[in-house]
């Protein structure tokens, strides 16, 4: 008896690309977090996104035309999509 994931409902959140390297368009990256920063607003923003994200039927096409991650991670550092993406 195993669980039946639904991928079209399913993200990781990681900083780390590779966990996903299977399909890329179930991860929403993330920086990692190293120490307390005042200014860092990437949480709240990442919960809108996740917010956003419930009223999509299939969380993978939102995330591949939001991050377009299968097309730039070869070109550009996952640090450079996520200051792009939540800016």
């Amino acid at each position: 008896m195993g669980v039946d994931f639904k991928l079209n409902k399913t993200i990781v959140v990681d900083s780390k690309p590779h966990l996903c390297a299977m399909d890329l368009n179930n991860l929403v990256p993330v920086v990692p977090y190293c120490h307390p920063d005042p200014s860092d607003d990437h949480l709240p923003k990442l919960a809108d996104y996740l917010k956003q994200l419930t009223s999509f039927h299939d969380v993978k096409e939102c995330n591949k035309s939001h991050f377009a991650l299968s097309r730039c991670i070869k070109h550009v550092s996952l640090e450079d999509i996520i200051k792009h993406t939540f800016k």
